[in-house]
């Protein structure tokens, strides 16, 4: 996986809800970047990192400007994007954390990507059938 750099949101990126990743630079809420730099950190917080290192990858492979355009104006694309880094994030989280209800976060996953804060990416039965078919649902 690539290397990134995880920095403080600061400015702007504040208004914004979690993460913001451009390029190889991730910038969390305060709170999580700290967490992330001690010396055991939450593995929920260590989960949303490989979520975000996953688009800092995709950005890398198609570049940047051309991700965060297709990311905006571009709802499958954003969809699809979302679905493959919250794959990755569930499935470092039950790989990492046996107490983990993956049913109940499937369920807040396809909430939010259903939802105003993803801008409407996708469906929730359809968001739904991805995880069952990547085998992170039963």
């Amino acid at each position: 996986m690539i290397e990134v750099e995880i920095k403080p949101k600061k400015g702007f990126l504040r208004l914004t809800p979690g993460a913001v990743t451009i390029s190889q630079s991730i910038y969390f809420p305060p709170k999580i970047h700290k967490d992330l730099n001690l010396e055991n950190p939450q593995v929920k917080n260590l989960a949303w990192l490989e979520h975000e290192k996953e688009h800092a990858q995709r950005q890398m492979e198609i570049g940047t400007r051309r991700w965060w355009r297709s990311y905006i104006l571009n709802r499958n694309f954003r969809l699809e994007e979302e679905l493959s880094a919250f794959n990755t994030q569930i499935n470092y989280l039950k790989q990492h954390d046996t107490l983990v209800d993956v049913n109940k976060l499937i369920d807040q996953v396809t909430r939010k990507l259903s939802g105003i804060q993803y801008l409407w990416a996708g469906r929730r039965q359809k968001i739904i059938e991805y995880f069952k078919q990547q085998e992170t649902i039963s």
